[in-house]
């Protein structure tokens, strides 16, 4: 599903190549726990990694950061890119801000909430990620009327 970042439940979804390595969970539930300050961030471990995202697709999580054997002695996890198909190296301690610079180059949520045809926005999506529906009174003329 290719939502848009900002209409997507998760943002990042946190997943480990091996869920039996507690050392690897542990990385992994810090790592969640550092994105959840700023944005939704999920932790999966319930399948392979391949089912985990292909899951994540599924549900529209734009990037999903991966945490691998590797990861426990060079410090870096790898961040896939949900409609890119690519897959990068960073830094443990940088996996925040790559994650806000993504999200910050992404186009803003733009003309998806206005009616075809119209120029009468039918909703927006706020700061927090919120969709706002404007009450129907404000923004139909046709209502307006009748409630005259």
């Amino acid at each position: 599903l290719r939502l848009h970042p900002d209409l997507a439940p998760y943002k990042v979804a946190v997943l480990p190549l091996l869920k039996k390595r507690p050392e690897i969970v542990e990385l992994c539930q810090r790592i969640k726990d550092d994105l959840k300050r700023d944005i939704m961030a999920v932790y999966d471990d319930t399948a392979a990694i391949g089912k985990l995202y292909r899951r994540q697709d599924e549900i529209g999580t734009p990037w999903c950061v991966t945490v691998d054997v590797d990861s426990l002695e060079d410090g870096a996890v790898t961040i896939r890119d949900r409609d890119a198909m690519t897959q990068e190296r960073v830094p443990v301690d940088n996996v925040r801000r790559v994650i806000a610079d993504r999200r910050s180059t992404v186009p803003a949520y733009s003309r998806i909430g206005y009616d075809a045809g119209h120029d009468r926005k039918r909703y927006h999506v706020s700061h927090s990620g919120l969709v706002v529906l404007p009450h129907p009174a404000s923004t139909d003329p046709h209502m307006l009327r009748r409630a005259s």
